[in-house]
């Protein structure tokens, strides 16, 4: 038995995943969960990386940093922070640093989605 909790009121969401079309195996997968208070300013965060290695991994330094700030204001750290403690394990055939490149764009796009104004006025 799996229990997940319901998110808190304002949470969002975001998830992406880039796979080659020759191989089934993700190159990279990013997950993000963001809320917000009414400030704009980030209460709560989950960053997870996936198709690094065997499980799914979570850069908690990367959460911690953007606590207490905009998201706007911190992505670009946040990116550097995700795109740092990225270690990909030889298990498809591109090589590292293409995968860490998909995975910055990844991050890039999650955060933004996960914190967009759009996003917000759809789920409220």
């Amino acid at each position: 038995e799996v229990e997940i909790p319901l998110p808190k009121n304002g949470t969002r969401f975001s998830f992406q995943k880039f796979r080659s079309q020759e191989v089934d195996f993700p190159l990279a997968s990013v997950a993000v969960s963001v809320r917000c208070g009414a400030d704009g300013v980030v209460e709560e965060a989950r960053i997870v990386l996936g198709a690094l290695g065997c499980a799914p991994f979570r850069v908690r330094s990367a959460e911690d940093f953007l606590k207490g700030r905009r998201p706007g204001e911190a992505s670009e750290a946040v990116v550097k922070l995700c795109r740092r403690e990225a270690q990909f394990i030889n298990n498809v055939h591109v090589a590292p640093t293409i995968r860490r490149h998909v995975l910055v764009r990844l991050v890039k796009t999650c955060i933004a989605e996960a914190t967009s104004n759009e996003q917000r006025a759809n789920r409220a």
